[in-house]
């Protein structure tokens, strides 16, 4: 199977920005691949000229977007990868990653969540309408010195 084929199989590329995700997965993929030490070269090419990858190949392809899916970077990922080929890591550890990843992610949503907050406070003090930005409760909130952060 082509790797083209294998990457984009998994998304839908109907919009703009669906197809640009799964080319920036497609990268990646094909990164993490080639990075394999050889092990993961095409077993063949089509009379076109295309290479073609095996069945550990696609295996890895899917691991690799599965894991991108669940947030994981292609730093983590490599660690994922580098721990299943080892003789003497365990389940423990990736499981260990994976809770590591899951705290980061809560940590993310919560700091959104207070932007969130934030910006709806922002926009609940302000009416909008046709007056300057100088006079713009937005702007000016924004521009208020913060006395917890050192006046700055």
């Amino acid at each position: 199977m082509r790797l083209g084929l294998v990457s984009r199989k998994r998304g839908n590329a109907s919009d703009d920005r669906a197809f640009a995700e799964s080319k920036r997965r497609h990268a990646g993929c094909a990164a993490l691949l080639r990075a394999g030490g050889g092990c993961f070269a095409p077993t063949s090419k089509s009379a076109s000229g295309y290479r073609l990858y095996g069945a550990a190949a696609v295996q890895r392809v899917r691991l690799i977007q599965q894991a991108q899916a669940c947030g994981f970077t292609l730093a983590d990922i490599r660690e994922l990868l580098h721990l299943r080929q080892s003789d003497v890591a365990c389940c423990d550890d990736v499981r260990r990653r994976a809770i590591e990843k899951r705290r980061q992610i809560s940590a993310r949503i919560r700091a959104l969540k207070t932007m969130a907050a934030a910006l709806d406070q922002l926009i609940a003090e302000c009416a909008g309408g046709p007056q300057p930005t100088e006079e713009c409760p937005i702007l000016a909130a924004l521009e208020k010195v913060d006395p917890r952060s050192g006046g700055g």
